[in-house]
């Protein structure tokens, strides 16, 4: 059976002011934070067109509690606060941060995307360890990704840091608007394809074969994965619109024969 909050009566509590409360809370914080409805759908896994029908009360129509759990998620809330359902809990005691604290964070970080370290200027300005009455700029350790996508990344992340916006609230409403978009936009980019799309990890792939031409076949490293990402690339004809070099389309489609050959 269909877990739809409102499909059921067996939901203890759930009434029709909690679904309208629902979709109030829901409204207020995506007007809060200037979310639109596509990427609700894309956070809550659903299609757009279904929000719409679910704000506008049409039949029956209801989130399902996956969807209410991705969307609470999505909007670092409890579930129990977008239902409006005030609990006897007493309020914890706001904790303190600890280095402990960001110790951890740091260790899943490295867990996530491996950190490279290094130095790197830290924006002090202390005096000159060489020349005597002179001051230099200071260098601090540093943590940086061996990535692409990462780093492009937080070179967008320093532009909007960096925003020069007067009026502080608009500057708040940008940078939110743009933390939740970047969630959403980058949701497809996985580990595996190093953090970047798929179709330009293929492209990625199909320039290694191009770059290893001449080589024995099983000189390009690739993993099970990678092959099979490249396999569907070749087998899509998507290769003939990005490379247009007859040449490297040769060098494409006989590897593609080696690799289906080999597997």
């Amino acid at each position: 059976m269909k877990s739809d909050i409102n499909a059921a009566k067996s939901y203890d509590g759930i009434t029709d002011y909690d679904i309208s409360t629902l979709i109030e809370n829901i409204q207020r914080i995506m007007k809060e934070r200037n979310i639109t409805q596509e990427e609700l759908a894309a956070a809550a896994g659903i299609a757009q067109p279904r929000i719409s029908k679910i704000f506008k009360r049409e039949g029956s129509n209801c989130f399902t509690i996956q969807q209410l759990v991705a969307i609470a998620s999505y909007f670092h809330v409890s579930v129990d606060s977008l239902l409006g359902i005030k609990t006897n809990n007493p309020p914890e005691e706001e904790k303190e941060i600890t280095l402990s604290d960001v110790c951890v964070k740091l260790f899943e970080l490295d867990d996530l995307a491996s950190i490279s370290f290094g130095e790197c200027r830290n924006g002090e300005i202390i005096p000159s360890q060489t020349a005597p009455g002179e001051w230099e700029e200071a260098y601090g350790p540093c943590i940086y990704f061996k990535n692409d996508s990462i780093s492009n990344f937080i070179s967008e992340w320093i532009e909007m840091k960096e925003i020069n916006v007067k009026n502080k609230a608009l500057k708040t409403n940008l940078y939110t608007t743009w933390k939740n978009g970047s969630i959403v936009e980058n949701k497809d980019k996985y580990k595996s394809t190093k953090f970047q799309d798929i179709h330009s990890y293929q492209i990625e792939l199909a320039k290694e074969v191009i770059a290893g031409n001449g080589a024995p076949f099983n000189f390009i490293p690739f993993t099970k994965k990678e092959r099979e990402l490249f396999e569907k690339y070749m087998d899509s004809g998507s290769y003939i619109l990005d490379f247009f070099d007859s040449n490297e389309q040769h060098i494409l489609e006989e590897y593609l024969s080696l690799s289906k050959t080999q597997a």
